[in-house]
């Protein structure tokens, strides 16, 4: 995989933050890979679904399971990610001590609908934004990294992905307790399915969008380097679990155009879950929403969603 120089432009936008652009060339992360059928199957076995069809739409989210890094385990920093600025990181120059999460992202899918099973699509990488913000426990920066993938035949727009990814600074202690975030009682969605996760399904998870990120399997490390008390969830796990829900609420004739989550709080392992969601006013004429959101059993919401429909 070839690394991706990149030129960064600072400019100010308010006096709590700082944006910082980059002028980076598409084509210098450019990959083909597959939606492998066997990878959607095992993760639908590993997220309690039906049998995944060995053809037709992918599941959402499922293109985490392909375009993996491939890195070394000598290549692997401290905490388990690919070593920052090498070959197989695609991420901004901060100290190795900073802590690094998956804060969210927008999926858009393309006027053909989701890739299928099997297809094969190339994917360009991109960092677009950096964002410095001050915080009341410890400094951050949000980077978002943007993935494009098109077919390899025709060269369609398939998949446009933007991620949030957060780099926190060492704080002083634990991190204050967070009052919950409830629904307001108009946003309030009926309950779909419940979930206490487990560390089987965490391992198994991990290892079909092969992360090595240590909070998700090392107990130690987690109680004694990040500060948490037990494992914690993949929020992308999450975001897929709400995924399948978003094609289950779909209407007649119409597909998931954009899928929109972030998370709010961790959620760790044996922490029972609840998964909710329900259709809600639409834009315009040609399109409808639905709102989706995780809540912890004894704690507010830890992962939102909003997710689009286009009408057919």
């Amino acid at each position: 995989m070839m690394t991706m120089a990149v030129r960064h432009v600072g400019k100010r936008c308010s006096s709590s933050m700082v944006v910082v652009r980059s002028a980076s060339t598409r084509a210098s992360n450019a990959r083909v890979d597959t939606i492998h059928t066997e990878r959607c199957q095992q993760l639908a076995a590993t997220l309690g679904w039906n049998q995944c069809p060995a053809e037709g739409p992918a599941p959402l989210f499922s293109h985490w399971t392909s375009w993996q890094t491939h890195c070394p385990l000598t290549d692997t920093g401290l905490d388990g990610h690919p070593r920052r600025g090498g070959p197989y990181d695609l991420s901004i120059q901060v100290p190795d001590d900073w802590r690094r999460m998956f804060g969210g992202s927008v999926l858009l899918i393309g006027s053909k609908g989701a890739p299928r099973l099997g297809q094969r699509l190339s994917r360009e990488s991109r960092i677009e934004d950096v964002v410095d913000k001050p915080h009341a426990t410890a400094p951050l920066k949000l980077c978002t990294n943007v993935h494009e993938y098109r077919c390899t035949e025709t060269q369609d727009l398939a998949l446009v992905e933007k991620q949030t990814i957060i780099y926190i600074a060492p704080r002083e202690g634990p991190p204050p307790p967070k009052a919950p975030r409830l629904p307001t009682p108009g946003a309030i969605q009926p309950k779909l399915d419940e979930l206490c996760p487990t560390p089987t399904l965490l391992f198994r998870y991990s290892a079909l969008t092969f992360n090595s990120h240590r909070i998700h399997y090392d107990l130690r490390y987690c109680q004694d380097v990040e500060g948490y008390d037990d494992l914690v969830v993949h929020g992308p796990l999450m975001a897929t679990l709400l995924g399948k829900h978003a094609r289950d609420l779909a209407p007649p004739n119409s597909r998931v155009s954009k899928f929109s989550w972030r998370a709010l709080v961790p959620v760790l392992c044996s922490e029972r879950i609840t998964l909710h969601g329900g259709l809600v006013q639409g834009l315009d004429e040609g399109t409808i929403e639905s709102r989706l959101y995780v809540q912890k059993e004894h704690g507010g919401m830890a992962v939102e969603a909003t997710v689009q429909y286009s009408i057919e």
